[in-house]
């Protein structure tokens, strides 16, 4: 069987940009489908034009039993010569942590950071085993400056750092690296119709480059990290300058 690679939260926006991207490059690729299916069969056919398998599977990676099952379907439907894994779920409900519901702050935590470690739990050995590979976190510039409003989420988004620093540790001796790219705002159509012209043009005015975030920016980084063997363990911010570390 021929090399593949699993995203997760690849309906639309970043998710899709990096499935397809990826599925143009020659890879196999599983599209991990949670709200839309229907968004998800249309990338599965987006991909299969330039050739490749592409298969679609429903997954909640907030539930670990589910995870798993994705692994299991990736491994009897593609074999396990898995050779990238990019973490890309992920969700944010806003509101002061003081005042939300405990309902609202535990599900962004689970998704994005638990759900990042069901994943890791289940495909790094998978990576491990083969001596190579790559897992790549979709994070975001908040887990270093958060922001009024997004507490949930920025303290999910810390955690994503963290893990990418111990989960390079754990696979770095098989030749995987572990990588995490945090965005500032990408002009996805889902973050487009939340923020509206005028939070954008406010947004954009806090970076040094005047440029608006889009997809393609992401999918550089992620064809940088899948480039560069030598780096791992790092958090890649792709802002336009807005933030500076």
């Amino acid at each position: 069987m021929s090399k593949y690679a699993v995203v997760t939260g690849n309906e639309r926006g970043i998710g899709k940009a990096l499935t397809v991207d990826l599925a143009r490059q020659g890879y196999d690729v599983l599209v991990n489908w949670f709200e839309n299916e229907q968004d998800g069969a249309d990338v599965v056919r987006e991909c299969q034009q330039y050739g490749v398998k592409a298969l679609l599977h429903y997954c909640d990676v907030r539930e670990f039993d589910q995870v798993r099952k994705m692994k299991e379907f990736a491994l009897e439907n593609f074999g396990p010569d898995l050779q990238v894994f990019v973490n890309n779920a992920g969700m944010s409900i806003a509101g002061k942590l003081i005042e939300q519901d405990p309902a609202d702050y535990m599900t962004v935590v689970n998704t994005d950071l638990i759900g990042a470690m069901h994943c890791a739990h289940e495909f790094g050995p998978v990576l491990k085993d083969n001596k190579a590979g790559w897992f790549i976190i979709i994070g975001s510039c908040s887990g270093i400056r958060s922001t009024l409003g997004n507490c949930a989420y920025g303290v999910a988004k810390a955690g994503i750092m963290g893990l990418t620093r111990g989960l390079a540790q754990e696979l770095g001796p098989y030749g995987v690296t572990v990588n995490n790219i945090a965005p500032g705002y990408i002009n996805t159509a889902r973050s487009a119709a939340f923020c509206g012209p005028e939070m954008i043009a406010g947004i954009k005015k806090t970076q040094v480059l005047d440029l608006i975030g889009i997809e393609e920016y992401i999918v550089t980084a992620m064809n940088y990290l899948l480039a560069n063997p030598f780096v791992s363990g790092q958090t890649l911010m792709v802002n336009g300058g807005s933030l500076m570390f």
